[in-house]
């Protein structure tokens, strides 16, 4: 058996397409409106912050990937580039022989040649992967659900304890009603509108420069990186809202329906982010996603908070709560000898992640 680990090249996509698919029994985790081929090159070659791709080849053929897509991200006062760890598959016939793990090594090591990362995350549940990481930030993130029937989420994902589960569930549904009063705690404004954005423009960006100076922890939302993200239809198909007031861009979010069971679609709110101090435009957007979940009759939303931030609480009061599951982000600290202090001192109240930092939606 001859065992070559190498960079990708072009051409080698559509094996590592099938190998992804065929590794992950489906790939991506979410229905997509287009071919896996093409939604591979949104993910990576048309990523405008930069790829890395390392693959393995067992006697010739493709047996092993690893993937990593770059994000920008503003860290204190400072601009960085990091990278997403992503789509690690090794073949289940090439298993066993260490090809992981000599893919990570020399992929590692093109990450400190090309100098531009020092540390990379990645949301996952390989225990492998797992194993060899440690915790993104210094305040834990919270995957919140919001689950409309609790008896028909059972029937599809069962889970330990049902009977306190479901009782659980009907205590929150009774303190949601008792507590609604609270939910105009930040009045709607009738000024704000609530607008369907197909693609964003320059005044997106000048949000963009507003909004980060609120945060020491936030990644890029510029026009261009939202446009990619969340406005292209390779990357799988969102619900793009902007909150206005007098063209002035407030706050935006992307929501998804995952409709891979097409018996039971999942509802994700895959970003949420508005001005500080604009609490009225961020309850206008939250009115807005529970008003088109509702309409599509989705039964469970996810979303994700970072503790200890005031948009845990606004979860809260629209039925969300703590599911307690890991999102199983990890990180990696690839330079030793840096200055990490801006990223462990980053107040709660001013780090910001979301789903759609992730590749899982």
């Amino acid at each position: 058996m001859e065992i070559t680990v190498r960079s990708y090249q072009p051409g080698d996509e559509g094996h590592i397409v099938e190998l992804l698919d065929l590794t992950f029994q489906g790939w991506p985790p979410f229905d997509l409106p287009c071919s896996l081929s093409d939604h591979w090159k949104w993910k990576y070659p048309d990523n405008k912050a930069g790829m890395l791709v390392t693959v393995a080849e067992v006697d010739g053929r493709i047996a092993g990937c690893v993937h990593g897509c770059n994000r920008r991200v503003k860290i204190g006062d400072g601009s960085f580039i990091l990278a997403l760890g992503a789509d690690v598959a090794v073949h289940p016939d090439s298993r066993s022989y260490g090809i992981y793990s000599r893919m990570d090594k020399v992929h590692a090591q093109r990450r400190l040649d090309e100098g531009r990362n020092f540390f990379v995350y990645t949301a996952t549940q390989n225990p492998t992967v797992i194993k060899t990481g440690g915790p993104i930030f210094p305040h834990p993130l919270l995957h919140m659900i919001r689950v409309k029937d609790i008896g028909r989420h059972i029937a599809i994902d069962p889970v330990p304890n049902q009977g306190v589960v479901k009782a659980g569930f009907s205590a929150l549904k009774f303190w949601r009603k008792a507590a609604g009063i609270f939910r105009t705690s930040a009045a709607p404004n009738d000024h704000i509108k609530i607008l369907e954005v197909e693609r964003f423009d320059g005044r997106m960006d000048i949000f963009w420069e507003a909004v980060q100076r609120g945060y020491s922890f936030i990644f890029d939302r510029t026009s261009e990186y939202l446009n990619w993200r969340y406005c292209d239809k390779r990357a799988g198909g969102f619900k793009v809202v902007a909150a206005e007031e007098n063209g002035e861009i407030l706050g935006f979010m992307a929501l998804r329906i995952n409709r891979r069971n097409p018996d039971y679609p999942e509802g994700y709110l895959a970003d949420l982010l508005a001005l500080p101090g604009r609490e009225d435009a961020e309850e206008k957007l939250m009115m807005e996603a529970e008003r088109f979940f509702e309409e599509q009759a989705v039964n469970i939303v996810h979303a994700c908070a970072v503790k200890g931030h005031h948009l845990v609480q606004r979860l809260n009061r629209y039925g969300f709560i703590n599911s307690r599951r890991d999102l199983g982000v990890y990180c990696k600290f690839y330079r030793e000898g840096l200055d990490y202090s801006d990223f462990w001192s980053s107040p709660a109240e001013k780090t910001h992640f979301q789903f759609g930092d992730t590749d899982c939606i």
